[in-house]
Order: structure tokens, then sequence, then C-alpha cells
């Protein structure tokens, strides 16, 4: 009876660990997109690297092996309005609740009268997983911009999106995703 008592209690123990563990309450921001991508006030895109139209043979040995390090592109959009103001404002602080997770390093925050962005990312600092951009304009909306990838380093991301924005690459699928917000 005593030993029946005793394999009971540990069953309790490991039963209240197991449920204390399980039920992390956090809400991931990939958990985020995948709830918001089916959400009309939403705009969910995926862009895969090999789609940003680059050409290979313009990039230094550096850049191409940053590039490889990129796996795809999420964007996820809100479009303000009056009529949804109080989702957009919920919204953002549903964002704001996840970025304060200390997996989130603040790489840059800008701030304005109308504007506030931050770029954060997951990761070490010599080997990053993902860089997450987050803005929002009075008015206007709000987007998160994830770049997910493969151990991308800081220093040749600079680097790459230095090139990137001296190159002749054509970005109009991109601005038709932002043309949802205005």
């Amino acid at each position: 009876m005593k030993r029946a008592l005793t394999n009971f209690k540990l069953f309790v123990l490991g039963f209240a660990i197991l449920l204390l563990v399980a039920c992390n309450t956090e809400l991931s921001l990939q958990q985020y997109y995948v709830e918001k991508s089916e959400d009309p006030n939403f705009l969910s895109v995926d862009i895969p690297a090999n789609v940003l139209g680059l050409n290979m043979a313009e990039l230094s040995e550096e850049n191409k092996k940053t590039f490889d390090s990129f796996r795809k592109l999420n964007m996820l959009l809100f479009k303000y309005s009056v009529e949804n103001e109080s989702v957009f404002t919920k919204e953002k602080a549903v964002l704001k609740n996840i970025f304060s997770q200390q997996k989130f390093n603040t790489l840059m925050t800008l701030s304005d009268k109308d504007l506030n962005a931050k770029i954060m990312y997951i990761g070490d600092d010599d080997a990053i997983d993902e860089v997450v951009v987050y803005g929002d304009i009075k008015n206007i909306g709000f987007g998160v911009v994830r770049i997910l990838g493969n151990d991308m380093n800081p220093e040749q991301l600079a680097s790459f999106a230095s090139q990137l924005n001296s190159s002749d690459f054509d970005i109009k699928q991109l601005k038709e995703s932002f043309s949802f917000l205005l």
C-alpha cells in the first residue's frame, strides 16, 4: 500500500510537471503568422529567396554565400481603417508582447511622429536564423517581415543589403504586396 501511494505521488508529480511544460501559453511569431494568414484584416505573403530576381553573376562570392543562407521572406500586413481601429490596437499589443520575448534581440529601433519600426533577430550574434522587421504607420497599418535563413552572418547581411540597394533588381513584386496598405 505504501509503495502504491509513493508510485501514485510520483505519477501525480510527473503529470503536474508535464502539464506545466506543455501549457506554455506564450504565443510565438510563427503561431501568430499561421493564425492571421486566414484573417481578412491581414495580407500574408511568402516569398522564396530565389524570386527576388537577383543576377547571381553580379554578386560577389561573399554575397552569393549570404544569399544562399536565405530561405524565404514572410510578410504579414494589416491595413488600418477607422472601422478596425480597435483590432489594429489589439494586434499591435499582441505583437509587442511577442517581441518582448527573450529570444528576440533588437538591432535597431526607429521612431518618428507617425512611424515606429524595429529590426530584431533570433539566433546567435554570428549565426542568425531569423531577422524580423516590424513597422507601423499611424492611420495606414503595420507590417511584419520575417527573413528566414540558416546561420546568416550580420556583417554579410549588411554587405548584401548594400549591394542589393545598389543593384538593378526588380522590386515590382514587393511593391505590389505593399499596395494593399495604400
